[in-house]
């Protein structure tokens, strides 16, 4: 990378806009930057970190304090700078978020802004993808762009007097080489994790062998309960006590064998069985002399059975008989009682039809009476008219006091209306407010996340680019052309470190970074749309738009003024409604009546009601007046009138009552006596054909004993008493058969299975029986027993057996592990850790080429040497320096160098550095290097060295600028950019 233009306005110092030609110092190839302490020399590289990486060289510059102090308040800061990288020109313009007064002499603040110019005339704009793709185009970060081509001021002088530790950090941020750490660091938890596991497998062996039942074997319950277990020795002993336990178990279960096969032979159950039998014939045989015994009494009581179901049979004709003779005896008393009642019910019939005919004659009266009640029914229709009439016109009053209360209400509701009004445009107001101070909150939290997202991307995709020289040397092959600088041997390739993004990693952290900024840019058109719907009517904020976020103070001032006003007009809504609710007695308003136009409209409805009501009061009352002329002389009022129809109503009723009571009668009287007359008929009929009955019923009776064998009904008489007993004899009878039959039959059955047989003497057998069931009792106990521990002590040898390979397997893995993290570790003779090892062979590389320069610069005085012995107190080591000598002849320490000596050094170094890393970068082109500040400690010899040092990298084809304030360089080096502070700002002008 070349620089060709840079382009500073109001920038640091520089009030107006400074622009260096750096295409005049090629042909030089080193050029000075010099001028006053304070004069804005650094703010030259500053410039052109700024406008690569958004950062400056320094750490202690930030981005906010760029824009220069003398500059005009509506000038903005910015940088512009031209560079050129393999023969392409590349063009970048970048603005830092500065405030900037406006034509009305307010403040606003104007955002950051970048434009990266590719060759093809393509431009990249936003700060997160100019940032990656200037990464992508240099092939350096901005931490190895500090390194290897801007040394700023102390940084270079920081790697020679680092310790071993800061070396290895400052190292491994510019090698990349936390890889070999993280390796040790997952040896050092793979060894943890297999000395863990080797711990919980021995402690799993102690609780098996714990566990086993030893039997009372001395030897091999020591070997379990020992500290420190011999596996293989216990194993050995506990398979032998095993297998002997085995061989007692087989042995036992041939001797149970041939006990049960004795002791099945002996049979004892089926003797004891047919003893039991020979006992049981004895007593059927004794059963069946009983049953014989009783067969006469069953003969006389099945033939006393016989004559009861007989004399049920006879019943059936007597009861016929019997109920026969009821009804015709209750047909003749029915008969009896109506002759003797219709005699009085002719009586009765009599006088009942007399009455009626003298309540007839009472009809004409009552055509009367009924023609003067009409005359009174038209007189009450018009007193009911009049009613009606005085009713209507009270409740129209009510209905003229009630609409001027509503109308003295709706006027209450315009008031309210109007106050309505000036809330809801107070409480919109306070709304938007609220969702502006939302929104600011909102905005800030999304920047900052945007911010962390944007170097997070950055960070992931320097680590990309950092591996892309790792993956090409992956490709390499002996005797093949590096694709990058043509050669054909490889001495010493890239490494590809672990842990590196993926394209596709980096393509969803982008597409993060564009969904929050798209995020972004909605909440702040979100912002000024909300600012400006508060500001559209009146002027509430005195800032723009674009200063939201600067004035969250006045947002929340703004906002509790609001809520203020809200508040007030809501109470004075509040009295006003509870006014409103003492005159309508309602607890709420219809919402209807918000509206100040329906209020109005109701004031009009209120008016016309009124007008209407008073027209029909007027009409009411002459229709009174007139009703009143339609009524009869000498009724004076309606209740009056209601007295009289009264009166004439009950005459009416009385007549009528008397004709149909007296009816009533009469018709009772006559329906009775036909009744009567009627049922006398129908008895006579009804008995006349029961007697016939009666008479066949007694001749079936005569029959019905004849047939059963009853001689007298005496007989009859004695055994119908006996037909509830009957099913008890019935009973008795059937059980005697079925004994009989049930002995017969077992008895026959036992005394054939019996036949040839004899009974046997059971004790001696059973005394034989016993001895052999308790002796297989105790070998089975024993059997139990001994296969119980020969399970328990199998499974254990088992699991003991299991886990030991087990932990064969993971020492053998610990005994590498362990011994590889020992080394890795620093745990070694030199005391140098493995991730020590990779940067001591980086700074062997850094060292020898040192070497060259320093021997240059010091007319080979002193050379630089890596420290092999160990350091003190367990420090790392490996990484340490010290000074060789040559003209004594001995190594001293890198604090003993002078002033003017440690800066040569140190610019030996960090030059050697410079050279190493941009090799190892793979492909990585750096035609630049600035170094600011350090030669004033120089003498003339050392300072004329120093300077034909850095010349040497310009006839490299490299532009070198130093950055100084001694005089003595002016001389050295013609090619200079003088900077001259002013109380305006400083200036630059260049001098060739």
């Amino acid at each position: 990378m070349k620089p060709i233009k840079l382009t500073m306005t109001a920038f640091g110092p520089f009030s107006g806009s400074e622009t260096i030609d750096f295409t005049t110092f090629t042909e030089n190839g080193i050029f000075l930057i010099t001028g006053p302490t304070g004069a804005g020399k650094t703010t030259i590289f500053d410039a052109i970190c700024f406008a690569l990486y958004g950062r400056a060289s320094g750490d202690n510059r930030q981005n906010e304090n760029f824009k220069s102090d003398f500059a005009p308040e509506t000038t903005l800061c910015s940088i512009y700078f031209e560079f050129e990288l393999r023969g392409k020109l590349f063009r970048i313009f970048r603005q830092p978020q500065q405030q900037k007064m406006t034509s009305k002499g307010t403040y606003t603040m104007v955002p950051s802004k970048v434009e990266l110019t590719l060759p093809s005339g393509d431009v990249i704009t936003g700060a997160v993808d100019v940032n990656v793709r200037v990464t992508e185009i240099l092939g350096i970060n901005l931490s190895q762009f500090k390194q290897i081509v801007m040394l700023a001021q102390g940084e270079f002088q920081r790697l020679l007097e680092a310790s071993s530790d800061e070396k290895q950090e400052i190292f491994r941020r510019i090698f990349s080489t936390q890889l070999f750490d993280r390796f040790t660091q997952e040896l050092g938890e793979k060894t943890r994790t297999l000395d863990t596991s080797i711990r919980k497998q021995t402690d799993a062996i102690a609780v098996h062998a714990g566990a086993m039942d030893c039997g009372g074997d001395a030897e091999l319950f020591a070997m379990t309960q020992a500290e420190s277990i011999d596996v293989e020795v216990l194993l050995t002993a506990a398979e032998a006590f095993v297998k002997s336990d085995q061989e007692k178990l087989a042995n036992l279960e041939l001797k149970l064998a041939d006990l049960n096969s004795l002791r099945d032979k002996l049979n004892l159950e089926q003797i004891v069985a047919t003893n039991r039998k020979f006992a049981a014939l004895e007593d059927l045989r004794k059963k069946m002399a009983v049953l014989l015994g009783r067969k006469g009494y069953i003969a006389d009581q099945k033939t006393k059975l016989e004559l009861i179901r007989g004399a049920q049979q006879v019943s059936k004709s007597d009861d016929v008989i019997a109920q026969l003779s009821a009804q015709i005896s209750e047909y003749q008393r029915e008969v009896q009682e109506c002759q003797n009642r219709l005699p009085v019910l002719a009586n009765t019939m009599r006088q009942s039809q007399s009455a009626l005919h003298e309540a007839k004659l009472r009809e004409d009266v009552k055509q009367t009476l009924i023609e003067h009640r009409a005359g009174l029914e038209t007189a009450k229709s018009v007193f009911d008219k009049i009613d009606r009439c005085n009713t209507e016109l009270t409740e129209l009053r009510k209905i003229r006091e009630r609409l001027r209360k509503n109308e003295m209400v709706l006027q209450k509701l315009k008031e309210r209306s109007g106050v309505l009004t000036l809330c809801r445009d107070a409480q919109k107001k306070l709304a938007n407010m609220e969702q502006l101070s939302l929104l600011c909150e909102k905005t800030v939290e999304h920047a900052k996340e945007f911010a962390a997202v944007k170097e997070e991307y950055i960070i992931r995709y320097d680590r990309f680019l950092s591996a892309q020289a790792g993956i090409l040397a992956r490709t390499l092959e002996d005797h093949t052309p590096c694709p990058v600088c043509g050669s054909f041997d490889h001495p010493a390739p890239a490494k590809l470190t672990e842990d590196v993004p993926t394209q596709a990693d980096l393509d969803e952290t982008r597409a993060q970074l564009d969904a929050l900024s798209a995020q972004l840019n909605s909440l702040e058109a979100d912002l000024k749309t909300c600012y400006r719907q508060i500001n559209y009517m009146d002027d509430v904020f005195d800032f723009d738009e674009g200063e939201i976020l600067r004035h969250p103070a006045k947002i929340t001032a703004a906002k509790e003024a609001c809520s203020s006003q809200v508040a007030a007009l809501e109470q004075q809504i509040h009295e006003m409604e509870q006014e409103i609710a003492e005159l309508t007695g309602f607890a709420s308003i219809d919402n209807k009546y918000n509206d100040e136009i329906a209020v109005l409209e109701e004031v009009a409805k209120i008016t016309n009601l009124l007008l209407k009501t008073n027209s029909d009061l007027d009409n009411k009352k002459r229709q009174i007046e007139e009703l009143r002329e339609q009524l009869t002389v000498g009724i004076e009022s309606a209740e009056q009138l209601k007295a009289e129809i009264a009166v004439t109503n009950a005459q009416i009723i009385q007549i009528d009552e008397q004709l149909t009571a007296t009816t009533q009668r009469f018709m009772d009287a006559k329906s009775e006596y036909d009744k009567l007359c009627k049922t006398v008929e129908i008895s006579r009929s009804k008995m006349f054909g029961l007697n016939n009955q009666l008479s066949l019923a007694q001749n079936q009776f005569q029959a019905d004993l004849n047939i059963f064998r009853f001689p007298s009904r005496e007989m009859y008489e004695e055994h119908r008493a006996l037909i509830d007993k009957a099913s008890e004899l019935e009973e008795i009878i059937n059980s005697y058969n079925i004994a009989c039959t049930a002995a017969t039959t077992e008895l026959n059955s036992l005394e054939t299975e019996l036949e040839g047989k004899e009974p046997v003497d059971a004790d001696l057998l059973s005394a034989q029986h016993k001895e052999l069931t308790t002796r297989i009792s105790e070998l089975n106990q024993q059997k139990v027993m001994l296969a119980a521990r020969v399970k328990i002590n199998t499974q254990a040898v088992g699991s003991i057996r299991e886990r030991y390979n087990g932990m064969s397997k993971l020492y053998t893995q610990y005994k590498d592990v362990s011994e590889l993290y020992r080394l890795a570790s620093g745990n070694n003779a030199q005391r140098i850790s493995f991730e020590s090892y990779v940067l001591a062979s980086y700074f062997d590389d850094i060292i020898a080429l040192a070497n060259i320069r320093l021997g240059k610069m010091t007319c080979s005085r002193y050379e630089l040497r890596r420290k092999a012995d160990r350091e003190k107190f367990g420090r790392a080591s490996g990484l340490s320096l010290e000074i060789i000598d040559n003209y004594s002849g001995k190594a001293r320490h890198i604090t003993t160098l002078s002033g003017g000596e440690s800066f040569k050094t140190s610019l030996a170094l960090a030059l050697s550095l410079a050279d190493i890393v941009q090799m190892y970068a793979g492909g990585v082109v750096i035609d630049t290097m600035f170094i600011d500040e350090g030669f004033g400690t120089l003498d003339d010899e050392s300072l004329n060295a120093a300077v034909q040092t850095l010349m040497s990298l310009g006839e490299d084809g490299r532009v070198v600028g130093i950055i100084s304030h001694v005089s003595e360089l002016k001389e050295r080096i013609p090619t200079r950019i003088n900077v001259t502070p002013t109380k305006t700002g400083s200036t630059c002008n260049i001098i060739m």
